[in-house]
């Protein structure tokens, strides 16, 4: 951890948008949240649920935490929670035997009172959250009538280098980097570097675990290397995440800033031009991965101008162009498609550029 230097500024949401009955963005709170009209999608993916009533389970569990007294205490919780163990486990495989004075000593120690403080202040109220979780979970559950929420919990992990925890039945938030700009520390893991923080807000988590559960449903041909398949994933888990949240702003779900979301849109056609001219589409090169796919300041190779991970926006686009082509297909019809090439080409992407070419 380190102290901060500078503060961040963004102009984002403090919620996630919701739909109204008429389809249309409720524009007084989007002006209230810092975006003009022109920069709101509409909610073209609006689904009338209305009639369907689900509810998660949201516990901040780091609270409990920090009121046991011992690390006996945590161990009799873990016991009884092994959903959480699962889920805390699951991607370093760190041991039970570990997992107790791991957990106890991070809500413990009194030399992190400065971020309990900050912890305290950015997670007063959570019930924002909860109500735009739910309001995710209500769409899910229309597209998939056998979706159950998962449980999520909280946890302070002082920045060991992951943000949500995903497990077969529970994720874990850690809310220490979901703070906000204005926190005093800020993570110094490779996976989080400074341009990428201003994303690490609590309004974020709600896209983000649609990311998750995006991976849920995704198919994807394994024997297709190229960079096209890859790219086509990434689409697909963002564009599952926007019908999910059909009237969140993209700048949410592919966490671009406003700037950064109009130049991706300004340079589309240099971008997409960039791709054919170099063969990147079907080529399987790990360089292309590294420079178009991966968290980076700028694309420079397509434009001093061009925002990063442009691969992955591209890759949303197409997504959406052959959706657009495709009007009697849903979200999951998209998920179970598992060519890559099909998507591509009945995209037509060519003139779905002249189409919305601002």
């Amino acid at each position: 951890m380190k102290v901060k230097t500078g503060i961040i500024i963004f102009i984002a949401s403090l919620s996630i948008f919701s739909c109204t009955d008429n389809k249309e963005i409720d524009q007084k709170s989007a002006q209230k949240f810092g975006y003009t009209t022109t920069e709101i999608d509409e909610c073209d993916q609006y689904v009338d649920i209305s009639g369907i009533d689900v509810k998660g389970s949201f516990e901040r569990t780091d609270l409990t935490f920090r009121n046991m007294k011992s690390a006996q205490e945590v161990n009799t919780f873990l016991q009884n929670n092994k959903n959480f163990v699962e889920a805390f486990g699951n991607i370093d495989g760190l041991p039970y035997n570990q997992m107790v004075p791991m957990i106890y000593g991070l809500h413990h120690d009194n030399r992190m009172n400065v971020l309990y403080k900050d912890i305290d202040k950015a997670w007063s109220n959570t019930k924002d959250l909860e109500e735009q979780l739910n309001l995710m979970y209500r769409h899910i559950k229309y597209y998939d009538n056998k979706f159950s929420p998962k449980k999520v919990s909280t946890v302070n992990t002082a920045f060991a280098g992951i943000e949500i925890y995903p497990g077969k039945k529970e994720f874990i938030i850690a809310l220490d980097y979901f703070m906000g700009p204005k926190a005093t520390y800020e993570p110094m893991d490779p996976y989080h570097p400074k341009y990428l923080q201003q994303f690490n807000q609590i309004h974020y988590i709600p896209s983000k675990l649609a990311s998750k559960y995006a991976d849920e449903y995704i198919q994807i041909n394994k024997g297709d290397n190229t960079f096209l398949n890859k790219m086509i994933a990434f689409g697909k888990k963002y564009y599952f995440a926007h019908c999910m949240m059909p009237c969140v702003h993209d700048s949410i779900i592919l966490e671009y800033d406003n700037k950064e979301i109009g130049l991706l849109r300004k340079h589309r056609e240099q971008i997409y031009n960039h791709f054919v001219t170099n063969s990147i589409f079907y080529s399987n090169k790990d360089e292309f991965v590294r420079k178009l796919l991966m968290p980076s300041p700028k694309c420079v190779q397509i434009s001093d101008e061009c925002p990063g991970r442009a691969g992955i926006w591209l890759g949303y686009e197409i997504i959406k162009a052959y959706m657009k082509n495709n009007p009697t297909l849903t979200a999951m019809d998209l998920m179970k498609e598992k060519s890559a090439k099909k998507i591509f080409e009945g995209a037509n992407f060519k003139e779905y550029m002249k189409e919305v070419k601002e």
